[in-house]
Order: C-alpha cells, then structure tokens, then sequence
C-alpha cells in the first residue's frame, strides 16, 4: 500500500477511511478478509504507546466494517474520542483470520490532525 497522510481535525466524528489490501511482489496477491478481524492501531509520532485501536469484521459496522472481504477492502470510521488532540499520528493495520493467523500491512498511514478554530 501507497499511503499519503490523512487530514483530521481534532474532534471530527464523521471521517471515514477506507483501504484495499494487497501484496505486492511475484505473484502478488489480494488477501482475502473472509472471516478476518482486520486492526488499526494509531499512536502519536514518537510514542511508544497506542492512542487507540479499531478493530472490524465483516459484519461490524459502529467503527467501519470489511465491506469486499475477497477484493481485500475495509474501513475504519472514527467517532468523537479518537483524535482528541492535535499532532502527527501514525497508524497500523493487521488483520487476524478465523485460524489466529495475523498479517501486518507493510506502510504505515499518517494522520494529520489539526486543532478546531
């Protein structure tokens, strides 16, 4: 994944972000989410502890949902608590199939969030 940094303001409870997972390489493949909890585990820059994490599966929908398990796409939506400060964040996401088997995306998203007027 490709990812350029994610503009949030402090406060924000109707931004949503949606991913594609895909492996890349020989033979690349898209993995498939059936039946997967997929994580996004966001820390400040420099932390060395989670701010927050969102977990989804394919029928959650209070903090985003796997919405295409076999083309690989989610999203992760994020309420009122979530980005409460202002600053650079960087986030994590893994997913964990119904085996116990987890694998984490290579990129790191940013987010950057800036303070309400």
């Amino acid at each position: 994944m490709s990812l350029a940094p994610y503009q949030l303001t402090v406060n924000d409870s109707l931004p949503s972000v949606q991913y594609t997972l895909s492996r890349s390489g020989s033979g690349s493949t898209t993995p498939n989410l059936e039946g997967c909890t997929a994580n996004l585990k966001v820390r400040k820059i420099g932390a060395t502890t989670n701010s927050f994490s969102i977990s989804v599966t394919s029928g959650s929908t209070v903090d985003g949902q796997i919405t295409d398990a076999d083309a690989g796409v989610l999203r992760f939506d994020f309420s009122t608590d979530k980005f409460s400060s202002s600053g650079t964040f960087e986030g994590e996401i893994s997913f964990t199939n119904a085996a116990g088997k987890t694998e984490t995306a290579p990129d790191r998203q940013l987010f950057t969030v800036h303070s309400e007027f």
